[in-house]
């Protein structure tokens, strides 16, 4: 899209929503393949505001991507990891929008190169945290609650019937945003929320032999384990090559998607979390964990380990899995952040 485009398109959805919504002080945060994003102060009643985001089509082209996030987002509302549709399926004079919650502290590709930038590594126990909340939004597509708009969030679990087969089919660094750090929730003590976003490209999966009817699950469980590579090695790169890794004496071979330091071998990650990361990789979906295994190794790390866990590390990194140094890192490299 040309400059003189884009402006106009600013022009005209910035004033849309200012004369139709209680909205104000529209600022544009970034454009995509399909879309642009611009943020405002919306007034509520009670002299109360909030930010959200306005998102909204490039051109008409580009309507079917948002109105495709429009449906997929209204099934997986009331998931507390994922981004939350305020607005639905907006025509802003000609532009295709939709409205959705400001998540605070901004995607993990810029937090990813704030760490690089300053020598340090995503501590093992920050990752873990991500992990779970990658997993716990898998669980809410497969899972969807439907919820209304004034519903409030619900911690994604799992059910006793069938799963949907919904694939995000665009995980990446900037698709995942940390929003709020609840320090006193241990899923989220070491790791504030992590939040998916940006759901133009989900669609349903048909059923495939081997699978049924977690076909969704397989293709999300391979993805965020891609998001969890990228943060675990310190790469932001996106080049992938197929690898056979072995995961310890006497296991077979499996084959698996990675990158630089394909076989993920790093004095800076526990054993554990590279084997997890290297299941979820696997190139043929049946070897990946299944859901429900995923959740409880995640889980079990963010409630129960500490930093005695991580004694093994190469130095200087088991210093950095103490409870003030992950507060100093979160606050340091994920909080304090430029708006």
């Amino acid at each position: 899209m040309a400059d003189d485009e884009y402006e106009k398109l600013l022009r005209e959805v910035s004033s849309y929503f200012i004369e139709n919504y209680q909205f104000r002080n529209g600022r544009p945060i970034g454009s995509g393949a399909y879309a642009t994003a611009i943020v405002f102060d919306e007034d509520l009643p009670g002299k109360q505001s909030r930010k959200v985001v306005v998102k909204a089509a490039l051109n008409a082209d580009s309507d079917r991507s948002i109105i495709n996030e429009d449906e997929h987002l209204k099934s997986v509302r009331g998931a507390e990891h994922t981004v939350r549709l305020l607005y639905s399926n907006i025509l802003a004079f000609s532009h295709r929008a939709i409205v959705i919650e400001y998540i605070e502290h901004g995607h993990w590709e810029d937090i990813l190169g704030r760490f690089i930038s300053g020598g340090q590594r995503i501590p093992n126990r920050v990752l873990w945290g991500v992990f779970l909340c990658l997993t716990r939004a898998v669980i809410g597509m497969a899972w969807p609650q439907y919820a209304s708009i004034n519903d409030k969030s619900q911690r994604e679990r799992i059910r006793n019937d069938p799963p949907g087969r919904l694939a995000h089919q665009d995980f990446s660094l900037q698709n995942i945003l940390v929003g709020v750090w609840k320090r006193d929730d241990p899923e989220h003590r070491f790791s504030p929320i992590t939040k998916v976003i940006d759901f133009g490209n989900a669609a349903v999966l048909p059923p495939q032999e081997g699978l049924g009817d977690a076909t969704g699950i397989a293709d999300n469980i391979s993805e965020i384990g891609r998001v969890m590579l990228w943060l675990a090695i310190g790469h932001r790169g996106y080049e992938i090559m197929e690898c056979e890794i072995q995961d310890g004496p006497n296991l077979p071979l499996r084959t698996i998607e990675s990158r630089v330091h394909y076989d993920l071998s790093d004095g800076s990650i526990s054993d554990q979390l590279r084997f997890l990361i290297r299941r979820c990789r696997a190139v043929n979906p049946k070897e990946r964990p299944k859901l429900p295994d995923l959740l409880r190794v995640c889980e079990n790390a963010v409630l129960n380990h500490n930093a005695a866990d991580y004694a093994d590390l190469n130095q200087p990194w088991p210093q950095y899995e103490h409870d003030h140094e992950l507060d100093r890192l979160i606050q340091r490299f994920i909080l304090n952040a430029d708006p």
